[in-house]
């Protein structure tokens, strides 16, 4: 009788702070799903995918198809017999050949550096160039020519290789300029293949964040990534939602379903936070280790596609950090990291890996049972005719989608 009362006072409660709303407002996309890339970096994969394969990897952002590889020059006078001594880039170009649209990926890596295509054997170099005809009886002299392969700005941070969506101009080229973190449009001039200076314009408000558990000594990190058939922003939005933990999650409680002491704050003009009371099932992490029955959890995003979620539980706290970037069709890639100063031992590493292969164990369960309900909504259908002040990270998240949208249309 007391859990049929509670059940009874939450859903009139939740009934009273309902918000109904125009579908003009809320609705982000009605009729048929276009994705959007927002002007931010998107990560496109982690390093070691490159780095130990030796091979040309295909990527897609969007609908748009990328070789990723690691150039190392095997002809440059200061190489080595010491590998890490090499000269060694890594670069991110199109997979659409200029000449044939032949796919890069297909080809081979050069001895200068570059790429060849599979379709003619022609050669790029790793600012996008074309610059060689490979031709072993009568070798052709190397030139620059004035055709560029578009080649990507790469960010790398914590072992992560992040790009722009798009890079539009021959006159750019690798390493000649720094983003700005300010969001303020930067200019920089350089000369193009002709002698003729160019401009080239990259207008992206801000690098990748990453929580300041990335650098404290004090917490284990543990990674991974995963494929989720569904569309980006979905995803992002499932990650802000706090109404679903109960009802989605094993860790959630249907007997105390409802956030408490709700708060917000616009971090700037591309991050939000909210901050609100929750009391998890027993036999968590929360209230195993951390010896609570209510936590206090932080969720924040970023533009185009952070998340981080930070669960404190007393001492213990454990942050939940990813980003996602969108690919071809309905497929997207949720890159996480998990940051603990639980379940570990400096002096026994063991303990250390054990607790690395629990955690990992369980946020794979956590993505499982969020693709299991991801996999059951109408996705053209979420217009969101009434929000609660539950939804207010979703809200915001898709004022900033919109916002930036407009700016990625111009």
């Amino acid at each position: 009788m007391l859990y049929l009362s509670f059940s009874f006072f939450s859903s009139s409660f939740l009934l009273v702070l309902v918000v109904v709303v125009s579908n003009s407002f809320f609705i982000m996309r009605a009729q048929s799903y276009h994705v959007t890339m927002l002007p931010f970096y998107y990560p496109i994969l982690h390093e070691t995918e490159i780095s130990y394969n030796k091979k040309i990897s295909r990527r897609f952002i969007g609908n748009e198809p990328l070789v990723m590889y690691l150039s190392v020059n095997q002809t440059s006078t200061t190489r080595t017999s010491l590998p890490f001594l090499n000269r060694k880039r890594f670069v991110i170009q199109s997979d659409v050949c200029p000449h044939m649209g032949g796919h890069l990926h297909k080809g081979w890596l050069s001895m200068n550096g570059g790429i060849h295509c599979p379709y003619h054997g022609f050669e790029f170099n790793e600012e996008g160039m074309f610059c060689n005809i490979p031709n072993p009886i009568q070798k052709y002299k190397r030139h620059q020519s004035s055709v560029c392969l578009d080649t990507y700005p790469i960010y790398h941070r914590h072992g992560y290789l992040f790009i722009p969506p798009s890079v539009r101009t021959p006159a750019y080229r690798p390493g000649m300029m720094v983003p700005s973190i300010t969001g303020r449009k930067k200019n920089m001039s350089m000369s193009s293949s002709s002698g003729n200076l160019e401009e080239y314009r990259l207008d992206v408000p801000f690098r990748p964040y990453f929580p300041p558990e990335a650098n404290n000594p004090k917490f284990r990190m543990t990674c991974g990534a995963q494929v989720i058939h569904q569309y980006q922003d979905i995803i992002t939005e499932n990650l802000l939602d706090m109404l679903h933990i109960s009802y989605v999650h094993s860790f959630g409680s249907r007997l105390t379903p409802i956030p408490f002491d709700v708060s917000f704050q616009r971090i700037h003009d591309w991050g939000f936070r909210t901050k609100f009371l929750y009391c998890p099932n027993q036999g968590t992490i929360s209230t195993n280790i951390g010896k609570v029955t209510t936590v206090i959890v932080e969720n924040e995003f970023y533009m185009p596609s952070t998340t981080i979620t930070r669960v404190i539980a007393g001492d213990v706290v454990k942050t939940i950090h990813t980003f996602t970037t969108p690919h071809e069709g309905k497929s997207s890639t949720l890159y996480w990291r998990i940051y603990r100063n639980f379940w570990t031992d400096p002096n026994i590493p063991f303990f250390d890996q054990l607790g690395d292969s629990l955690i990992t164990i369980l946020m794979k369960r956590t993505i499982q049972e969020d693709c299991d309900i991801l996999s059951k909504i109408y996705e053209e259908r979420r217009n969101a005719a009434f929000i609660t002040k539950y939804d207010i990270s979703i809200r915001k998240y898709r004022e900033m989608i919109k916002k930036f949208q407009n700016v990625a249309e111009r």
